[in-house]
């Protein structure tokens, strides 16, 4: 019989996984914005972004993003605008105000 196993685990601190990406790893600024909006997603390599009005509409959509984006907002009407960030498939969502 074995009595005696020693499993090892390595973690890499620069990323997060799926299950640790929370809506903390995701800045937006400035909000409200009516020129551009900057969105910044932390220790994460890959991820899609997508921008949808206030009855859903896509309306803005990139994938396999990285680091900083500018959405120039200038010219969407005022409002209530949702971002979402997809990392592996799990979607988060902000809140932004388009004035």
């Amino acid at each position: 019989y074995i009595d005696n196993i020693n499993i090892g685990v390595t973690h890499n601190s620069n990323n997060v996984g799926v299950e640790e990406f929370n809506v903390s790893n995701i800045k937006l600024w400035p909000n409200p914005s009516s020129d551009k909006v900057n969105i910044e997603v932390m220790n994460v390599d890959k991820y899609d972004l997508s921008l949808y009005n206030a009855v859903g509409q896509k309306i803005y959509a990139q994938a396999n993003v990285s680091g900083l984006i500018q959405i120039n907002v200038s010219d969407y009407a005022s409002g209530i605008y949702f971002v979402e960030v997809k990392v592996e498939g799990k979607p988060i969502r902000k809140k932004i105000i388009v004035q």
